[in-house]
């Protein structure tokens, strides 16, 4: 994703600076606070955590700066300038089905979950509603 920004920021003759703060919330919300104090004119984010950048999201609407939320939906969309993301709960129902046609005969799974990340949560949907009473038994999240 951020090869093909990075070559449309480039050919309009614009540049992308990109950070990225390893999984921390914290270290997110600093890093677009640097990103403001450097005068950028708009971000394309990906929240670490969809509810913890919510501070961040206030500074950047108090400095004029347009916010592009990307895939991982911040809590209050009405924040944001525009969003560009999956269906993730279909993406869910896609996963779902190839664990079906992988394990025809039923199985035990464990799901890997991370609340944070609300792209994730809808996943989780996505995939429960299509493996329900079909022999797949999650025993743990």
């Amino acid at each position: 994703m951020e090869a093909s920004i990075r070559e449309a920021i480039e050919e309009s003759g614009s540049t992308l600076i990109s950070r990225d703060p390893k999984g921390d919330s914290t270290a997110q919300i600093q890093q677009i606070r640097d990103m403001i104090a450097d005068g950028i004119q708009a971000i394309f984010l990906c929240p670490v955590d969809w509810e913890k950048i919510a501070p961040a999201l206030t500074e950047l609407k108090e400095a004029d700066i347009e916010i592009i939320n990307l895939d991982t939906q911040v809590q209050d969309r009405e924040e944001v300038d525009a969003y560009v993301g999956s269906d993730n709960i279909n993406a869910g129902v896609i996963c779902g089905e190839k664990l079906i046609e992988a394990a025809p005969a039923g199985g035990q799974v464990v799901i890997l979950v991370s609340t944070t990340q609300n792209y994730i949560i809808h996943r989780l949907n996505g995939i429960g509603e299509t493996i329900a009473g079909n022999g797949v038994d999650v025993v743990e999240r």
